[in-house]
């Protein structure tokens, strides 16, 4: 498991969480609440990790309603 998901678990665990606006507006976008990917978190699969990401450690996590013209049929890769 990526280290950074891993540190992501434990400040959802203790809802330590805050989610961009821009992350409200993908939710919102996809038809999601961040109460479902919060709850749903813990059953998500890290697709890509960016550890050394310029604003933070950060993770793609299947949480989310994939665009199938992004992604693969199986939605764990990127379209090339």
């Amino acid at each position: 498991m990526s280290a950074t998901f891993e540190v992501i678990l434990k400040l959802l665990e203790r809802r330590d969480v805050r989610i961009s606006e821009h992350g409200y507006d993908e939710l919102a976008e996809d038809g999601l609440t961040a109460t479902e990917i919060v709850d749903g978190i813990i059953n998500g699969q890290v697709i890509e990790d960016y550890p050394d990401y310029p604003k933070g450690p950060s993770v793609l996590v299947t949480a989310y309603r994939p665009d199938p013209s992004r992604w693969d049929s199986s939605f764990m890769e990127r379209r090339k």
